[in-house]
Parts: C-alpha cells; structure tokens; sequence
C-alpha cells in the first residue's frame, strides 16, 4: 500500500506450465499479531495433518473481485493484524506449477492501475514436475 490509501486488487493472474487441477484464491484477515501460512496440505480451516500449529487466526473468505485491502502496512510488520491472499491449489499426480503470478491493482488517489510481479513459484509435486532451466523442483517423483 501507498500510505494509509485504500488498494482494490482488481485480478491475480499467473502461468500454468503444468496446469493444476483447480486453482482457488482465498482472503485471510487478521486483527492481531499472527504467523502468515506458507504452505499446509488440505483448504483453510480444514488441513489434512491436523496440526494445532496450523490452527489460523483470522477469518478467511473467497477472493472476490476488485476487493478492498485498507489495512496500513505496519511497523513492526504484523502488529496491527494483516490481509494474505492464500492459492488453494488442486492437483492430480501430474503436480502443479503456478509462475509469473501477478497482481493487478489501482490506489486510492493515484491514476492508472499497477501489477505487483511475484519472484515465486508455487510448485506441487507430481508426475509431470521435473526440471526447469536446470533446477529440480521435485527430486524422486
């Protein structure tokens, strides 16, 4: 966010090279400080492992469109809560490979809309995961 200005997140789009099955985008709000999710088996609230740990604070929705992040970037970083846009990624043994994600979004009181670039992958294991310009994402597979 720039300043306390209100961003709308008008699209997440990202490359398949190994297309999942489903791909879901989910919004995680929370109002005090909490850890962020990297990654967990399973859809929010329901993990498969039935780790407490993975217990989330927060409530979490659907991702709809153009919704509204009005939550200022704190310091330090997570006391005043935070919004986490979460991929619920479904696959089959082929894996998943999700690239170049990117977020199209406007500020309030600034003209024309930006794109937030992701320098990540979110890689599922699976058959067709192998090597990618020479780095293997799955070993044993």
């Amino acid at each position: 966010m720039k300043g306390d200005n209100i961003v709308t997140i008008k699209r997440v789009r990202y490359e398949t090279p190994v297309r999942p099955v489903d791909v879901d985008l989910m919004v995680r709000k929370v109002n005090e400080d909490s850890s962020v999710l990297v990654s967990a088996v399973g859809e929010p609230p329901d993990f498969v492992d039935g780790d407490p740990a993975l217990e989330l604070d927060g409530a979490i929705a659907p991702m709809r469109a153009s919704i509204r992040i009005d939550r200022p970037c704190g310091s330090p970083r997570y006391e005043h809560g935070f919004t986490e846009l979460l991929f619920v990624v479904k696959v089959d043994q082929r894996g998943g490979l999700l690239d170049e994600v990117r977020l199209d979004y406007v500020v309030d009181g600034y003209p024309g809309q930006y794109t937030l670039e992701l320098d990540s992958r979110i890689v599922l294991c699976g058959d067709a995961i192998g090597v990618d310009a020479g780095k293997a994402y799955c070993a044993d597979t």
